[in-house]
């Protein structure tokens, strides 16, 4: 990941969700992984610049699905409320292993927090 100024990950609210179990290394004696950053041991998936990336990553999914779930709302999508259109690309996401299931919660409320 590029160099990114320290003030663009205070952007990232507290409500976006983090990885919420350690990767682990099997063995007799299992390992924990981690990640370190800037001097700080991190679990993986959780530095700074990682948040960061999946964050801005889910933004493009709320804007897209926004657009999307509008059009429902407005009718140009027959037959779909905007909810179901939601579902359809949120199970598509996850189901390809693009978000996680947490992440799929995150990004669906912040898109009906935009539609009102």
């Amino acid at each position: 990941m590029s160099e990114i100024d320290e003030n663009e990950f205070l952007k990232v609210p507290v409500s976006f969700p983090r990885p919420d179990y350690p990767a682990t290394i099997p063995g007799t004696q299992p390992k924990l992984i981690m990640s370190k950053y800037k001097g700080k041991f991190y679990v993986a998936g959780c530095t700074p610049p990682e948040i960061y990336e999946r964050w801005t990553m889910c933004l493009e999914y709320v804007a897209d699905l926004t657009g999307r779930a509008h059009a429902a709302k407005e009718g140009k999508i027959v037959g779909l409320s905007e909810e179901k259109v939601l579902a359809h690309y949120l199970d598509a996401f996850f189901e390809g292993g693009l978000i996680s299931k947490a992440e799929a919660q995150w990004i669906n409320e912040e898109v009906l927090r935009r539609l009102k």
